[in-house]
């Protein structure tokens, strides 16, 4: 009799299938395993969440689609940038902002586009401003812009988000320039092997030829947000999540309209950073007292992290390790994050707003309440 497989085994082997996915699907069919304990699933040793040098970027947002390299994919990328590139060459990053700081290093002239105005904000605090562009991808870029020989580009695993950043890239790259993109594995949600084949198909219509694939070559953290996603199914991991990386070189210019239209309300949330928690409120002006409840019925965590859960679009009130509320009139929590924000303490911030606005009692300790349970740690 053979050596029986652990869960971890079947993990490293599922091409990027979700690990609950692959516990349910064996529990299902009767297959046996070792639940031992999986914490690091990647041929990589595990690194800290965050390079020393980005270590000042809050945490990773659920409704941001953001997942970041490890420490070892970024170094990795970093040295076969610096093969690729030639002094004079420069390097534009979509997506892939904790790459910034270490291609820097290696003396790689690189800016990164990003759409968030907080984070561009922080990195012009730590000395990055001249290589950080405030951008949404998702729309043109100005017409007065630069250049570049290589884009680095790691979208959200979805096709509207693949189209829009390589028109993006097809914009920015000069003739013959790289565009290097992560690409989801085939097994990580039903439509992933045709999904991989339309971003193919997507890249060609934009000219760019393919070059190269290498398989599992990218790997990801798992952010605060998936572990407690996969905490409810008492699965633990650091490290699982491994994209591929397409390289496509740019052969000629080519403007499509796009296929897949953006289905997004990104516009619709106000974010707010108490340390390095993010909490983002849905923008609503609805009438009635304030109430909230859980938008799972299971508890305060929301148990997916995928952009199909349905229950996701009930979501209020959401921080970026994954406590998801529904509520109404959840504009009057908004003053309440203000002030946290800028440093009071909830006693503080407490007295001053029930001081000037008028709320009723009721609502006064469901506020109160839903602050605590989104463990902000404000006192």
């Amino acid at each position: 009799m053979g050596k029986q497989l652990s869960l971890a085994d079947y993990i490293r082997e599922s091409l990027g299938a979700f690990p609950i996915d692959i516990e349910r699907a064996l529990n299902k069919a009767n297959i046996p395993y070792v639940t031992n304990a999986v914490g690091n699933l990647s041929t990589l040793s595990p690194h800290p969440q965050l390079a020393e040098s980005t270590a000042f970027l809050p945490d990773e947002h659920p409704n941001d689609f953001d997942w970041r390299f490890t420490h070892h994919t970024i170094n990795s990328l970093a040295r076969r940038v610096k093969r690729y590139s030639a002094s004079n060459q420069s390097v534009a990053l979509f997506g892939v902002k904790t790459l910034l700081p270490a291609l820097i290093e290696h003396g790689i002239k690189t800016v990164l586009y990003e759409r968030s105005l907080s984070l561009v904000q922080d990195f012009h605090k730590n000395g990055y401003a001249a290589s950080v562009i405030q951008q949404d991808l998702l729309y043109p870029l100005h017409d007065s812009r630069p250049t570049y020989e290589l884009v680095i580009a790691d979208p959200p695993w979805y096709l509207d988000y693949y189209e829009a950043y390589l028109d993006r890239g097809a914009e920015l790259l000069a003739t013959g320039g790289e565009c290097w993109l992560s690409v989801l594995p085939a097994l990580t949600r039903p439509s992933a092997s045709s999904d991989r084949r339309a971003i193919g198909l997507m890249a060609a219509q934009r000219g760019f030829e393919l070059v190269k694939k290498i398989p599992r070559l990218l790997a990801y953290q798992t952010p605060a947000f998936e572990r407690q996603a996969l905490a409810t199914n008492d699965v633990h991991l650091d490290i699982w999540r491994l994209g591929d990386l397409w390289i496509f070189r740019k052969m000629a210019d080519t403007l499509i309209a796009p296929q897949h239209p953006l289905l997004l309300d990104q516009d619709a949330w106000t974010e707010y950073r108490i340390g390095n928690k993010k909490i983002q409120v849905r923008k609503a002006l609805e009438a009635g007292y304030f109430d909230y409840w859980p938008t799972q019925a299971e508890g305060k965590y929301f148990h997916s992290v995928s952009r199909r859960a349905t229950e996701r679009n009930r979501i209020t009130i959401w921080t970026s390790d994954n406590i998801a509320f529904t509520a109404i009139a959840s504009q009057k929590v908004s003053p309440f994050l203000h002030y946290l924000q800028s440093g009071h303490s909830l006693s503080e911030t407490s007295k001053l707003i029930f001081s000037t606005q008028t709320l009723t009692q009721t609502e006064k300790h469901k506020i109160v309440a839903l602050l605590m349970a989104l463990d902000l740690f404000v006192e």
